[in-house]
């Protein structure tokens, strides 16, 4: 989990543990490429807005790593995602982001349910797909409920 505010990983921590779930906490993307490297998790989960270096930046690190590629990454951000609309095709593309959920829109519960499904993914998703990049869109412009 790449996050920089103690307060949610807090919160977070304690879910994904309650639920099973190891999980370790970056809160600079430089400090999350070393745990990435040292621990290869099952997923990732990336808030976008921090301080040096951005969670984008972060991405493109990771997937430069060939042996990175199947790690599945959601954006948990509290940037909206409408910010990146046009930027669709990069997010899933090149950067493989399984999905994007904004803060505020999220709850604890969709959040559990997100990272249980990626981690059940696994490296299935390896190329995404036309009608995955119109999906990714769609949940752009929608907001779940809560």
């Amino acid at each position: 989990m790449l996050e920089p505010d103690a307060v949610l990983a807090k919160v977070y921590r304690q879910l994904f543990e309650y639920s099973g779930h190891e999980v370790r906490r970056s809160v600079s993307a430089q400090d999350a490429v070393f745990l990435v490297d040292e621990l290869m998790p099952d997923v990732i989960l990336v808030e976008l807005q921090m301080v040096a270096h951005s969670g984008i930046e972060f991405l493109y690190e990771l997937r430069s790593y060939s042996e990175w590629q199947h790690i599945p990454v959601l954006i948990h951000s509290c940037i909206p995602p409408t910010e990146f609309q046009d930027s669709m095709e990069l997010l899933t593309g090149l950067l493989k982001v399984r999905a994007y959920l904004y803060k505020p829109h999220t709850t604890l519960t969709a959040l559990l349910r997100e990272v249980r499904d990626a981690i059940a993914a696994g490296s299935t998703r390896v190329e995404t797909t036309a009608s995955d990049r119109v999906a990714f869109l769609n949940s752009l412009t929608t907001q779940p409920s809560v």
